[in-house]
């Protein structure tokens, strides 16, 4: 056991763990964010496009790469709670 400058001992696994825990929460956040943004960029190129082919193709594969994001999101959030599961 390692003990904190609290004087509370705690594992190491459990430690690394929650470290694990706050960066895939803080880059999901991040993921997100990005991705929210990118949707809204991704509207106003399909509403400025004026029946253009081109701009239309541009915002459908933004909206489409965005929801990717979002997904990749998600699973980046629950990834360690799933290993945390596994591993006990």
């Amino acid at each position: 056991y390692i003990v904190n400058a609290q004087g509370t001992s705690f594992s190491r696994a459990s430690d690394v763990s929650d470290v694990i825990e706050r960066i895939a929460g803080f880059m999901s956040t991040l993921l997100m964010a990005s991705s929210v943004i990118v949707i809204l960029a991704a509207g106003f190129i399909y509403l400025t496009a004026g029946g253009d082919e081109t701009k239309v193709t541009t915002a459908t594969k933004t909206l489409t790469y965005a929801v990717i994001g979002i997904v990749v999101g998600l699973v980046a959030y629950s990834i360690p709670t799933l290993i945390q599961a596994i591993l006990g």
